[in-house]
């Protein structure tokens, strides 16, 4: 049996303020509400001996102290408005839990974070907690939620948290952003931005998944596809053509709709870090949205179809920062609702490229899972490609009332046989 208790933190730190949600901030609110819950990021850490609750501590201390996002929760206005407000101090409760099942009672509070609603006007966006059996601490539980950061975020705070980093942050926090974006260079940005989005969605093809009205119960399904052959063929396409992984596995993606589908032009929401502009390349928030590109990939062989897309690709990179409550008035009724993901840390791989025979053995242990169904909102399809270390993990979530099972790991299985041939192709070059 666990029991609670608790130690207060106070924090202090720059940035108060109140003002509008910044466009990466209403992106991510528009997902939380769309999809009903908070959409939490963290888990569980096992800790090293010697480890106290003043260590754990300080370092939730850190954390609320450094980033301002920590210390920013909502105000709702009686119009529907929603406006940020970050304070300037406060305090937070580090949970302590002594259990005699420490792995247990770890998962159990993991699961307690995930599952009890946030109250965004009032609580803090983390919550921590420390394990302790015996009087000794065992695990960190950390679970955020989705309006604090996203995933470049969360690696730019692990790495400053491990190094407690005390350089000036120099970026612009999310009341600085939204303040940008008010200005006349932020509003010509969005100008340019929803009128990218509307040319794009007045030429584009028929979007892919189509409407099937048969779903699945349940109807949403996760799974992933791991696969040290398509790690070893885009390591290997990068080696032969120049070019960085994003863009090779997005061409490897587009041209496995193509195949599937039999068209020349793929429709699809590539998500967007937005991190490659002036102030936000090191900042702590939400920044990721998603722009719409075409990308004419069928029928061709894959260097023309990797040119093809790098140059829409950076289109709808420049494009996709932009207000996402005007962009959903342009897109109603016509969003693709087709999402890819790339998570991964992006750089051109080091080293030699897997030889031929490396990636051919390597085809027989590529594994397909269903993870588990649910009935809550999703989008059509959404493809992500994981940063995991040595291998690629391609998670979907589909809506079998547009794609079933068999043809969504289909689809991923194809993704994986573009990239492999088109690696083989180049070793024959």
């Amino acid at each position: 049996m666990a029991l609670l208790s608790g130690a207060a933190v106070a924090f202090s730190g720059e940035g108060a303020g109140e003002g509008p949600l910044s466009w990466g901030q209403q992106e991510m609110w528009t997902s939380m509400t769309r999809y009903g819950h908070a959409m939490p990021v963290g888990g569980i850490k096992a800790l090293p001996p010697g480890t106290t609750v003043e260590d754990i501590a300080d370092e939730l201390r850190y954390l609320m102290s450094r980033y301002a996002v920590m210390r920013t929760r909502l105000r709702f206005l009686p119009d529907g408005t929603v406006r940020q407000v970050v304070a300037a101090e406060g305090e937070i409760v580090l949970e302590i839990v002594n259990a005699d099942d420490a792995e247990q009672a770890a998962q159990e509070t993991e699961a307690r974070y995930r599952e009890t609603p946030f109250d965004y006007g009032v609580d803090w966006p983390v919550r921590m907690a420390v394990i302790q059996r015996r009087g000794v601490l065992t695990h960190m539980v950390v679970i955020m939620h989705h309006l604090a950061m996203d995933g470049f975020s969360a690696r730019i705070m692990m790495t400053e948290v491990a190094a407690r980093e005390t350089a000036p942050i120099t970026g612009m926090d999310p009341l600085a952003q939204a303040h940008w974006q008010q200005s006349a260079a932020g509003q010509r940005q969005n100008e340019a931005a929803l009128r990218y989005l509307e040319s794009t969605l007045d030429t584009m093809p028929e979007p892919f998944p189509q409407a099937l009205g048969r779903p699945a119960q349940p109807r949403i399904w996760e799974g992933s596809l791991h696969s040290l052959a398509l790690y070893g063929a885009i390591q290997a396409i990068c080696a032969h053509t120049g070019s960085e992984p994003a863009p090779v596995m997005l061409t490897a993606y587009a041209m496995a709709i193509a195949r599937v589908t039999g068209q020349s032009s793929v429709v699809l929401r590539p998500v967007v870090s937005n991190r490659f502009r002036p102030g936000l390349a090191d900042v702590v928030c939400p920044l990721t949205q998603p722009g719409i590109c075409v990308l004419d990939v069928g029928g061709v062989p894959f260097p023309e179809a990797l040119r093809r897309t790098e140059r829409s690709a950076m289109r709808a990179y420049k494009h996709a920062y932009c207000d996402p409550v005007a962009a959903r008035k342009v897109a109603e009724g016509r969003d693709p609702d087709s999402f890819f993901n790339d998570r991964r840390v992006m750089h051109r791989p080091a080293g030699r490229a897997p030889l031929p025979e490396q990636i051919r053995e390597a085809l027989p242990h590529t594994a397909f899972e269903w993870s588990g169904g649910r009935d809550d909102p999703s989008a059509r399809l959404f493809v992500q490609i994981e940063d995991v270390p040595d291998t690629t993990v391609v998670s979907v979530v589909t809506d079998t009332a547009y794609l079933p099972r068999a043809d969504t790991e289909a689809l991923l299985r194809e993704m994986e046989s573009v990239a492999v041939d088109a690696a083989m192709r180049g070793f024959a070059a």
